[in-house]
């Protein structure tokens, strides 16, 4: 799984408003194959509310408002 993250944050973001940190680009990766922030925290040794905070902001970045969004403006 980790290859399958490793491939999706290194491509190259479409129509990028804005620079993503290299966290937010990899909660967003790990958004995308479907984990959950439980799942994303405990991958990376944060808070579950850290996660959520990581992704607010890129969604704020972004200016969408949903995961989806998120992850189809950036892939």
């Amino acid at each position: 799984m980790a290859a399958l993250v490793d491939k999706h944050l290194s491509l190259p973001m479409k129509g990028r408003r804005c620079e993503l940190t290299v966290r937010e680009r990899e909660i967003i990766g790990l958004v995308r194959i479907g984990l959950s922030d439980k799942q994303i925290a405990f991958r990376l040794g944060l808070s579950p509310y850290t996660v959520n905070n990581h992704i607010r902001h890129l969604m704020a970045k972004l200016g969408v408002h949903s995961r989806i969004e998120a992850v189809y403006y950036e892939f």
